[in-house]
């Protein structure tokens, strides 16, 4: 019998419609996420809950694309 990882979806911030779209199809909840913004303008993403075991899918659009590229690589890196 195949077994699976559970599902998580999360959103970076410009993309909170359709990946909240996306996990209602999938009958789950969008996962918590924030993204902090220091003075310097750095960015400190985290997420509310345990990654750990699951299958990870990121939403984000790439209009405006630098910083959501940005928001994007540090949410896979985080």
């Amino acid at each position: 019998m195949a077994s699976f990882n559970p599902i998580k979806i999360f959103s970076g911030l410009q993309s909170t419609y359709l990946a909240g779209k996306i996990a209602r199809h999938y009958g789950r909840d969008l996962g918590g996420y924030n993204l902090r913004r220091f003075s310097d303008g750095e960015l400190s993403p985290s997420f509310e809950e345990s990654l750990r075991g699951c299958d990870v899918y990121l939403v984000q659009s790439m209009f405006g694309w630098a910083d959501n590229f940005l928001e994007l690589l540090l949410m896979i890196e985080a």
